[in-house]
């Protein structure tokens, strides 16, 4: 491990940190150790979301990073944001990562403000519950699929409490391996150009599911699709009657494949058989999360932290992301990928701005969507946009 051929330092917010050499673990693949620089952003929202949860809750927080592999996250948050924290529980099964972990934190002298742990995941959390120190916090973020830890999670979770999960498993989710996703996630899905949106619906949920299991609610306060993965941080509330409640924001997803219209309908409502826009039968998914995918109040309190001038390597990446999701969060389910539109009717894109503009004026609420760069989230009908697409009046 003290090669200097094999580590180097890196900087990511406001953290110095030894990690191995991603050339060199490419060159050689002798190195089971692992640092990601393209999921800085992953982590950059970890941060910003700490920041935001001191803002609005003003107290600290026991936090659990379950599968920290050399623990970047954990350090970072040790040194970036201590105020947020009161326990902070750094956790990998594999022992070379938890001995690079442990060296960082021993440069960077904080090592009272760590709690090493080498354990296997679902048996930490099992054991945490069972002393009856359950955790404010836990940051769920494996290599591909959450849902082996999900139902462990949610037995070590304090009565109110937030989840960070992330997902990488991405041709499940997105339509491409529908028998996996079931197999996953219990949810049937399609394969659509917004199957991004689909994505974190399925994986919100099998956390809704999971949830109710143990009697919580559970309220979505982002859901971000970023590269090769969605990441979303949801509230716990241990409440049954919330938790009752919670089937009506479980639904189906219905999609045509002829005219590309689409909709979310309750699980338990009139079911459709055909496309009324243009009599197709409907191709169904699901079950997916219908409810809610950001809450506003929780956007604006990222905003403000990053108005700061919050040091992160992301930082104005993730500023136009809010922005995004904020201007998108109050408009129906489903956005529309507007090169996918135009392809299907056989006319050349045209620029989002004028077609939002043009929606506007014909009374429909529109906006850009963070999920691509031609990404629309409106509530006019396929037809009213085909008509703008086409240049009709």
């Amino acid at each position: 491990m003290e090669e200097a051929t094999k580590w180097k330092e890196v900087k990511e917010g406001k953290t110095t940190l030894r990690v191995p050499d991603v050339e060199w673990i490419y060159r050689t693949q002798e190195q089971s150790i692992f640092y990601n620089p393209a999921m800085e952003i992953n982590r950059d929202l970890t941060i910003l979301s700490l920041k935001t949860l001191v803002q609005l809750t003003e107290r600290k927080h026991s936090f659990c990073d379950l599968l920290a592999g050399m623990g970047v996250r954990s350090l970072r948050i040790a040194q970036e944001v201590p105020e947020a924290v009161d326990r902070l529980v750094l956790n990998d099964i594999d022992e070379e990562s938890i001995k690079l972990a442990k060296i960082n934190i021993t440069e960077l002298g904080i090592e009272e403000k760590i709690e090493l742990r080498n354990e296997e995941a679902n048996y930490l959390l099992a054991k945490e519950a069972a002393e009856g120190e359950r955790f404010d916090i836990v940051d769920l973020d494996p290599f591909g699929t959450p849902m082996p830890f999900i139902d462990s999670v949610m037995g070590a979770m304090k009565k109110n409490s937030y989840l960070f999960v992330t997902a990488t498993d991405m041709p499940p989710l997105c339509g491409i391996y529908p028998k996996v996703a079931w197999r996953k996630y219990g949810s049937k899905t399609l394969k659509t150009p917004y199957c991004h949106e689909v994505a974190i619906r399925t994986l919100l949920y099998a956390v809704a599911m999971s949830a109710q299991r143990k009697d919580f609610a559970i309220k979505t306060l982002f859901s971000i699709s970023l590269d090769h993965y969605v990441r979303l941080l949801v509230k716990l509330e241990r409440k049954r009657s919330k938790a009752n409640q919670q089937t009506e924001k479980v639904g189906l997803h219905l999609h045509c494949y002829k005219c590309q219209n689409r909709k979310l309908i309750e699980l338990l409502g009139e079911e459709e058989k055909n496309c009324p826009n243009c009599g197709e039968k409907w191709k169904k998914g699901g079950p997916v999360w219908i409810g809610e995918l950001n809450d506003q109040e929780w956007l604006e309190g990222m905003e403000k932290e990053l108005e700061k001038g919050l040091m992160l390597g992301t930082g104005k990446r993730l500023k136009k992301i809010v922005q995004r999701l904020k201007e998108e969060t109050d408009l129906p389910a489903l956005f529309y990928d507007v090169s996918n539109l135009a392809d299907k009717i056989n006319v050349s894109t045209r620029g989002m701005e004028g077609i939002i503009e043009e929606l506007k004026e014909k009374g429909y609420r529109a906006s850009r969507s963070h999920y691509c760069g031609e990404g629309l989230r409106t509530d006019a009908p396929v037809e009213e946009i085909n008509e703008v697409l086409r240049g009709e009046n």
